[in-house]
């Protein structure tokens, strides 16, 4: 009732309410025609950021994680620090498996948070913040014991294989020897039979 009709907070704040009175569906289409509007970067990214949250409520991550990316990308544009998507994204990233995105996103916003200083931002990264950078820990110590665990088999043929060929060769020798008394009892067998 405070806002101005035709402009871009009256349509947004009506679709916001509608969205916290549990209207998700309706909300969301609401929102949906709003992107289609030319509005400057910096309200495109709330729309982009509200339809991410709902996205994420109707349990559709990838839509959320587009919008959400959209909403991050125009918050960059707009040098805007103060930026929940940034947050959100991470999360979501985060839940899916792309850890070292996730990590790169939740640094950014814990810069943008001490740069703007933002304590409620400082304490929802800081939640989230050690969580991943232990899952890069985690990640990071399982492929030091993957490759380690690599390199013992490896060393372990390697070294099979140095026997295998150290067995043929002393049988290489063996098989010389015996041809070389083979060849010297032959010749004696002939000198033999020479002789009689």
């Amino acid at each position: 009732s405070l806002t101005e009709d035709g402009y871009f907070f009256h349509y947004f704040l009506k679709a916001f309410n509608k969205s916290k009175n549990h209207q998700i569906q309706v909300a969301v289409v609401e929102f949906e025609e709003l992107l289609k509007l030319n509005n400057p970067p910096h309200d495109q990214a709330l729309v982009h950021y509200m339809l991410g949250e709902l996205y994420q409520k109707l349990g559709k991550n990838n839509k959320a994680i587009t919008h959400l990316t959209e909403a991050v990308i125009h918050d960059i544009s707009t040098s805007t620090k103060e930026s929940l998507a940034i947050i959100k994204l991470s999360e979501l990233l985060f839940k899916k498996g792309d850890i070292q995105t996730a990590s790169i996103l939740i640094h950014k916003a814990n810069e943008d948070a001490l740069f703007y200083g933002a304590q409620q931002r400082k304490i929802q990264i800081g939640a989230i913040l050690p969580i991943i950078d232990q899952e890069i820990v985690n990640i990071v110590e399982k492929e030091k014991d993957r490759i380690q665990w690599q390199y013992i088999v490896v060393s372990s043929f390697l070294i099979l294989a140095i026997c295998f060929m150290l067995i043929v060769y002393y049988q290489y020798l063996k098989l010389k020897k015996a041809k070389r008394l083979i060849a010297d009892a032959n010749d004696n067998l002939k000198n033999i039979n020479n002789q009689l």
